[in-house]
């Protein structure tokens, strides 16, 4: 039997070839720091209104004034409704390009000046009409009244309340955006009632 081994080294050379070739690249290439895909820079927006919800979510919904949710669960969430001034699909974009799958949406909003919270009812030993801004503190620590950039806000923000709370209470509050038009976007929220044993 007469074989032709000539194409067969041929292909063979070829291969060996082509995987050192990868070899070299992946030893010369930096890994990509974004190997799930790189979120999206945050987008151009304006604040047009707010939401203020509550957790815990109950039967799919955030709490609601009429609910008895236990303090260690409580926390005020702000939801920001923006208009979009660039879409994330007008940067860097293109059909197929993926996102990291953790990637939330974050928005550059250019017309916040601040943002407060008052009692509209005294709670405990705070008085009505007490700014209690500084008592919401983030996940990390920080609070709603040290929040003075508003840029890569995402649409959500969570804050738990530092103070002082009595038992089978509600906080009853004004939520103030003051824009930097002199307008404001306010919310008059009574909370949950909150149990603390």
């Amino acid at each position: 039997m007469n074989l032709n081994l000539k194409p067969l080294k041929t292909t063979f050379s070829l291969c060996l070839g082509y995987l050192s070739l990868m070899v070299i690249v992946s030893c010369v290439e930096e890994p990509s720091p974004y190997p799930f895909g790189k979120c999206p820079d945050p987008i151009d927006a304006t604040l047009q209104d707010l939401n203020v919800n509550f957790t815990p979510f109950i039967d799919d919904r955030y709490a609601i004034e009429s609910d008895t949710v236990s303090f260690d669960e409580f926390s005020l969430v702000l939801e920001f409704k923006p208009e979009e001034i660039t879409s994330i699909f007008n940067s860097n974009s293109f059909p197929g390009k993926a996102y990291a799958l953790s990637c939330a949406l974050a928005y550059n909003f250019s017309n916040i000046s601040n943002i407060s919270v008052t009692l509209t009812e005294a709670y405990g030993n705070l008085q009505n009409g007490m700014n209690i801004t500084y008592l919401f503190e983030d996940s990390a620590g920080k609070k709603l009244s040290e929040l003075k950039d508003f840029k890569s806000i995402p649409g959500f923000l969570g804050f738990n309340f530092k103070g002082e709370v009595e038992n089978y209470s509600k906080l009853k509050f004004r939520t103030t955006i003051f824009l930097k038009n002199g307008s404001q976007i306010v919310v008059n929220s009574n909370s949950p009632t909150l149990k603390t044993t």
